[in-house]
């Protein structure tokens, strides 16, 4: 098993879909490098160069765009428009304990959507968008190589909730 501990150890389903790692398990790439970004999770990542692109091709152009899935409070018209962006996607089997990707300073952290839909669901029902109606927490990073960097966590029902460990003004490290 990759669980710090026996499955047996773990009193609660939300408690083991965040289990940590044995330490040393994923080592993570140049630690004190804060030039490198790394993954955030255990899962199937795609990365695209823009927005634009990922629009096009894994979210197919449904009910999707930036300023929808963060919200209001943020700068989306130009800011993020060309943005590259990376979909980390999480099965149940995957550990659900979510990493800073970036060094920096956590500068915000806002809840938003209400729903928890999955994504089976959402395939079924097409006009659902589980992206931007799911609960969700997105995280706003101050980074020096980087400049802004936000990480966007959504939720579904198979987990139910998205709880941040981490408070705004806190200095992280990816890890």
């Amino acid at each position: 098993s990759a669980a710090e501990k026996p499955v047996e150890e773990y009193k609660t389903l939300q408690e083991f879909f965040t289990r940590r790692l044995k330490p040393g398990l994923r080592p993570v790439d140049r630690p004190d490098n804060p030039a490198h970004a790394v993954q955030p999770a255990d899962s199937r990542c795609v990365v695209y160069p823009s927005v634009d692109a990922a629009h096009k091709f894994w979210i197919k152009g449904q009910h999707f765009n930036v300023s929808r899935l963060m919200g209001p409070g943020y700068d989306t018209q130009d800011h993020w428009a060309h943005a590259a962006i990376a979909i980390n996607r999480l099965s149940p089997s995957d550990i659900h304990r979510l990493h800073a990707s970036v060094t920096g300073t956590v500068v915000k952290v806002t809840r938003r959507g209400n729903k928890f839909m999955g994504s089976q669901y959402a395939a079924i029902h097409s006009h659902m968008d589980i992206m931007t109606q799911n609960d969700r927490i997105v995280m706003e990073f101050d980074t020096e190589h980087f400049g802004t960097v936000v990480q966007v966590m959504i939720g579904a029902s198979e987990v139910g909730s998205v709880k941040p460990v981490v408070k705004e003004g806190q200095r992280v490290r990816k890890v």
